[in-house]
């Protein structure tokens, strides 16, 4: 089975935007790593998320907040990090995510980069 990095970038993108909408999906992929996002974004809010640091999920995450943590502690470009992006995840995020499905998806591309 082929990915292309556009549906990596898509099952990325749903992974995060899914524990952006619920972090106590996280303990669903353990096995994950850092290394496992080619995304900068995707890749600082799993950081983050994995940090324990606030905000956390709220029942409304605090997207502004959000961004500047991510800035703060990751150096990502505002333009990347924006609430807009942030809230962008959590909209396209899919309803009945499958979280470790997703998980196995970009650990198999992560070995084939």
């Amino acid at each position: 089975q082929q990915f292309d990095m556009t549906s990596v970038e898509f099952v990325e993108k749903a992974l995060i935007g899914s524990l952006l909408n619920d972090s106590t999906r996280r303990p669903a992929v353990p096995w994950l790593r850092p290394e496992d996002f080619p995304t900068p974004l995707c890749l600082a809010i799993w950081r983050h998320l994995d940090s324990g640091n606030p905000p956390q999920s709220q029942p409304l995450l605090h997207l502004v907040e959000m961004s500047e943590a991510l800035g703060r502690d990751y150096e990502l470009h505002p333009r990347l990090r924006s609430p807009a992006e942030l809230a962008t995840l959590q909209f396209q995020a899919p309803v009945t995510p499958a979280v470790v499905e997703y998980g196995r998806i970009l650990v198999e591309a992560t070995i084939r980069r």
